[in-house]
C-alpha cells in the first residue's frame, strides 16, 4: 500500500510539474506577443522632408577710419537666397551682433535702409524674420564714428566683426 501511495504521489507531482511548466510557457508566449504588439504600435513609419535653409551675408567693403575721416560706413546685406537663385524653404529668424567695439571712444549706429535698428543689448539687435519661398534681402549700414581727436587716433587699431546668428523656425503640423 505504501508503494501505491508513492506512485500516486509521484504521478501527482508529475502532473503538477507539467501543469506549472505549461502555465509558465503560456505566460511567456503571451507576454512576448503582447510586448511585440506594443513595440509595433510604438514604432511607426514617417516620411519627413527636410527643408534646406539658405541665408547669406554679403559684405561689400572693408572700411578704414583715419584722422581725416573719423566717420565711416560699412554696408552688408542678409538674404534668403544664394547666387544660384535657390530660395530658402524654411522660416528663419536672425539677429546681428557687432564685435570689437568695446572702446568708449568709438560709437556705432546700425541702420536698415534709413531706419536705425534698435539694439536690445549693448551690441546685439532684436530678432528679424526672413520669409520663405520668395526672395528677400535686408540691406544694412553700420556707421562707426571715432569721437576723440587726432592725437589718439594713431593708437586705435581695431577690427570690427559683424556676426549674423540664424535660427530656423519649426512649423508644427498636427
Amino acid at each position: 500500500m505504501l508503494v501505491v501511495k508513492r506512485k500516486a504521489q509521484k504521478k501527482k507531482n508529475n502532473i503538477t510539474f507539467w501543469l506549472l511548466l505549461s502555465v509558465v510557457l503560456f505566460l511567456f508566449l503571451w507576454i512576448s506577443t503582447s510586448f511585440a504588439k506594443l513595440t509595433t504600435s510604438l514604432s511607426g513609419r514617417a516620411a519627413v522632408g527636410i527643408a534646406s535653409p539658405i541665408m547669406e551675408v554679403i559684405t561689400q567693403q572693408s572700411m578704414v577710419i583715419t584722422a581725416n575721416e573719423p566717420k565711416n560706413s560699412c554696408y552688408f546685406e542678409v538674404r534668403n537666397y544664394n547666387e544660384k537663385e535657390e530660395i530658402n524653404e524654411a522660416e528663419m529668424e536672425y539677429y546681428i551682433e557687432i564685435l570689437g567695439l568695446e572702446d568708449e571712444e568709438v560709437s556705432f549706429n546700425l541702420y536698415e535702409g534709413e531706419e536705425e535698428v534698435t539694439m536690445k543689448e549693448k551690441f546685439v539687435s532684436e530678432k528679424r524674420k526672413l520669409g520663405i519661398n520668395q526672395k528677400e534681402q535686408h540691406v544694412y549700414r553700420l556707421e562707426i564714428v571715432y569721437q576723440k581727436g587726432e592725437e589718439k587716433l594713431n593708437s586705435l587699431s581695431q577690427e570690427v566683426e559683424i556676426k549674423v546668428h540664424s535660427i530656423q523656425k519649426v512649423n508644427k503640423t498636427s
